[in-house]
């Protein structure tokens, strides 16, 4: 007997597969060296040695028929245990059929969206491809936890990535774009209106919302900044800017209400009514270098302010201040032809009641039409 017969004899009377795998397999013999390299293979399995498992069949060219009835096996074994993951895993990994390892990698899913692990979920999918149907189901009591939690960017995500469109899911959308808007992640929140699928009506009222918030709050930079972020339309944000242009302009403050006007591009339509409140308030208190500030500045019309002019005026008459009425006068010198027969009425009054020093000062004053005594006083 030679020596490679004796060596032979003693391998092939042993008890290591895998020695005999590897013998067989150098002698030339691959058949009956893939027969012991797949029982060996079977072996590893059985006692959960599935990497080296693994190595085996790889490195033999198992085919899986070979050892299906073991990895079958082990897989029932973990599914009992609950291991779905794993189960499926194997049997990827052992080139089983699909549709044997497709029920427990969507055990594994929903075990995952059941303990809220779900980017371990997310990531079971991706590796498996689970059937949709299976699965939206599962979804669908994910979002609704995950709302009630107010767990709305996880919600947002997962009605994204499964496509569940859904009054639910954009509102968890709209809560996800609010509380990203408040960090000022502004490309978050650009990423997140793309993915929501809202329309631009809602998706502006997200963030006109904020806007208005960080407006109200007088934070006009953060405002500004947002809204050349957005490029927000000026004609959106009137409604929201005009109530603190308005507050503004009550307590005089002419800069901000000033600065207000240019930024937002506020239409006259929309001030006028402020300013004539105001003017018309200067007036009465007798503020008449800032009346003729706000005038100037925004421009007021002089139909606008001729006919306010003329109302103070009568309101004055008719409580005797003709002293205050020549002060409007000379100040403004307004056209005094539409209230002019009421002066003349009230001049004819004072004549009747004996009272010529006050008739003469209406029509030495009041309806002369140079700027009158006071005008000096008013430069």
């Amino acid at each position: 007997m030679t020596d490679l017969e004796k060596q032979r004899q003693r391998i092939m009377s042993g008890k290591d597969n895998m020695l005999k795998a590897k013998f067989l397999q150098q002698s030339g013999n691959q058949s009956d060296a893939v027969k012991y390299a797949a029982e060996e293979c079977r072996i590893k399995i059985a006692s959960s040695k599935f990497k080296e498992a693994l190595q085996i069949k790889n490195s033999f060219k198992i085919k899986t028929d070979n050892i299906a009835p073991s990895i079958e096996k082990v897989m029932q074994l973990l599914i009992r245990q609950n291991k779905f993951e794993l189960a499926a895993r194997i049997a990827k990994q052992f080139e089983m059929p699909k549709d044997s390892y497709a029920e427990p990698a969507v055990m594994a899913f929903i075990t995952f969206l059941k303990l809220q692990k779900y980017q371990d979920a997310i990531k079971i999918d991706k590796e498996f491809g689970l059937p949709k149907d299976r699965i939206r189901k599962s979804i669908e009591e994910a979002i609704d936890v995950n709302i009630k939690r107010k767990r709305f960017d996880m919600a947002a995500q997962l009605g994204k990535n499964y496509g569940i469109q859904s009054a639910k899911v954009e509102e968890a959308f709209k809560e996800s774009i609010k509380r990203h808007m408040r960090m000022n992640k502004f490309t978050e929140v650009k990423n997140l209106v793309k993915d929501s699928h809202l329309n631009a009506e809602k998706s502006d009222e997200i963030i006109l919302e904020e806007f208005k918030r960080r407006f109200d709050k007088g934070a006009f930079d953060e405002a500004v900044y947002l809204q050349k972020e957005f490029k927000i339309e000026y004609q959106k944000l009137h409604n929201i800017v005009l109530p603190v242009f308005n507050y503004h302009m009550e307590k005089t403050l002419f800069e901000v209400t000033y600065s207000l006007m240019k930024q937002y591009k506020l239409p006259r339509k929309l001030i006028e009514p402020s300013l004539e409140k105001s003017f018309t308030t200067l007036i009465q208190q007798r503020q008449y270098k800032l009346a003729k500030k706000i005038s100037k500045d925004y421009h007021l019309p002089k139909v606008i302010l001729n006919k306010i002019l003329c109302s103070v005026i009568l309101d004055l008459l008719a409580k005797n201040n003709l002293t205050i009425i020549a002060e409007v006068k000379s100040a403004f010198n307004p056209p005094l032809e539409t209230i002019k027969s009421k002066l003349i009425e009230k001049q004819k009054d004072l004549l009747a009641r004996g009272n010529k020093k006050y008739a003469d000062f209406i029509s030495d004053t009041i309806l002369k039409k140079s700027g009158g005594f006071f005008a000096k006083f008013l430069k």
